[in-house]
Order: C-alpha cells, then structure tokens, then sequence
C-alpha cells in the first residue's frame, strides 16, 4: 500500500470536512483511500495473523464443506457468483463469526455446532453483506484518517483540523458508530440476499434470537463506544424490514378480476 499516497488523501478529507455541518465526511473519498490491491494485500496479512493465532484450519467431519455448500449456494442463486469469498473454520468455544478484507470469513466451531442450517444461511448472507459493501475497507479507511487528523471546534463551534499527536475522541466516537451501522446495513442486505435467492427472510431473525442469548445488553456510555448494535435492537429493525417488505409485496399484486 502506498502510504504516501494514503497520507496525502488524508489531508485532502478538511476539505470535506469544512463544508459537513457535522465535521464528519460522509460517504465520499475516504472510502476509497484503498485500493482493490491494497484490500488484497492486507486481507492476506490478516490472513497470515488468523492462522498463527488460530491454528490450521478444521475441516474434517465433512464440516467444510457443509460450509463451502451453503456460501456457494447463496452466491449462486442471488447473482454474485464474481464476488470471491473464501470461508476459514477455526477451533473456538466462543460463538464468533467475522469477515476481513479480500473475501475472508471466519467461523468459529463454537457458532457452527450451535446454529441450525437455516440460522447458518442467515449468518453467512450476513458476512456477505459486509463483503459486498467493502466495509472492512471503509473502516480501515476511516481509521487512517483517526491517526493523522485531529478535529476539533472553536469556541465559536467552527471546525479546526490539524494533524493529530495523539489519539481523539471524535473521531473515535464517529467510528464505532460507523461500524454499527455497519451492522444495520449487512442485515438488510441479508434480508435481500435470503430473499433472492429464494429462502424464508425471517432465518435472519431466528439467528439473531438465538444470538441474543449468548451476548451481553450494552446499555450507558460504553454503548457510544461498542462495534455492535444491541441485538435486540438488530431483531427490531430487522422485523420493520420484513414488515415493510410484505406490505410492499401486498401492495404491488395485481388482483384477479373474475366475470
């Protein structure tokens, strides 16, 4: 990755910033501070990191490629038979599931012994989702700009940005938030993905409910700063979605006229 060439978009981002009433680019440039090439290169090294902190993959017991089926399946029935995903199975007691960049998805043992196929549909489109939306890149993006840009206001309450010594709460704050919706996002796109590619929408639900039980309510200040949303939140939103889809459907059937 050119860092120079990062650095330099980094101090183009003020720009953005003096004219966002919120000090804060949206969904402009700093998305693209990576490369296709640059994803690749770091999803390998994080790759390499995965490996020697988790060890050799499992794949036995045919458990790969129960995975590797339903990945495909999805990927071929919803069109996105281009998109490389590449699924990596490690040895955990902890329920975890996570994507980096260059298409990788990581399961734990853990997640795939508790979840049932149609829950591990949902999950899947869910990794998927956040592959599509290069939100790995759209982070690590943001988190360059974290550790070069200082913002922050006047007393009149305008902007001031320079380069930051230090780490800032700003931009902290602005990130996780980022990466909560994040979440958000990767949900409807798996709402979308399920329904495309022909299965129940509400396998999304039943693999947050089930999820639900094992993670702790986030709730006070510490919330600003968590990666995740409440998943009790994710369910509320997620059945709105459904909710708004079916009536959409509803809406759009053309009724059959009888003589």
């Amino acid at each position: 990755m050119n860092k120079n060439k990062n650095l330099l978009k980094c101090f183009l981002i003020p720009v953005i910033l003096a004219t966002n009433s919120c000090g804060i680019p949206k969904d402009l440039e700093y998305k693209y501070l990576l490369s296709k090439n640059d994803e690749k290169v770091i999803g390998l090294n994080s790759h390499k990191y995965f490996i020697n902190k988790f060890g050799q993959e499992v794949i036995g017991k045919n458990l790969k490629k129960y995975v590797e089926e339903i990945k495909n399946n999805i990927l071929l029935k919803t069109g996105n038979t281009k998109i490389v995903v590449k699924t990596f199975i490690f040895e955990s007691k902890t329920f975890n599931a996570f994507t980096t960049m260059d298409g990788y998805i990581y399961l734990s043992t853990a997640i795939l012994n508790l979840l049932t196929k149609d829950e591990l549909y949902a999950l899947i489109c869910h990794e998927i989702a956040h592959i599509i939306s290069r939100d790995n890149a759209e982070i690590h993006s943001l988190s360059i700009l974290y550790k070069n840009l200082k913002v922050t206001r006047s007393k009149s309450n305008s902007i001031i940005v320079s380069k930051s010594t230090d780490k800032n709460i700003f931009f902290r704050k602005y990130i996780m938030k980022k990466r909560r919706e994040n979440e958000y996002k990767a949900d409807k796109i798996a709402l979308e993905l399920l329904s495309k590619a022909g299965y129940d929408k509400r396998f999304l639900i039943l693999w947050l409910s089930k999820m639900e039980k094992y993670h702790k309510t986030i709730t006070g200040p510490a919330k600003a700063f968590s990666t995740h949303p409440n998943i009790k939140d994710r369910i509320k939103r997620a059945e709105l979605l459904i909710d708004k889809i079916s009536r959409e459907n509803a809406s759009t059937k053309i009724p059959v006229v009888t003589e």
